[in-house]
């Protein structure tokens, strides 16, 4: 199966992407290229202050396709999503 990769913001680590979990990074305002430890593709993200952006990565089915890639997902889904993987409970949360 082999080691998980590691989560890449601005070419700094924040950790492995592991199935089950979720990360939150804190970044300044500004623009910020995410993308996973030996992968190509990264999505470039607007960041402003106070805001709340989630990222899921997918992987391509393709037996030699693109590998992970990240994906900027709306709030609602993203919080269904948390959910469902990990169990986390917006409703006790403040917007």
């Amino acid at each position: 199966m082999g080691l998980p990769p590691d989560i890449v913001v601005d070419n700094a680590i924040y950790g492995a992407l592991r199935p089950g979990t979720a990360n939150t990074i804190d970044v300044a305002p500004g623009k910020h290229d995410v993308r996973l430890a030996y992968f190509k593709e990264k999505l470039e993200v607007e960041m402003t202050a106070g805001d709340d952006l989630f990222v899921r990565f997918d992987v391509d089915p393709a037996l030699f396709g693109r590998g992970f890639y990240p994906v900027l997902v709306a709030r609602p889904t993203a919080q269904a999503e948390l959910y469902e993987h990990t169990g986390t409970d917006f409703s006790c949360v403040k917007d």
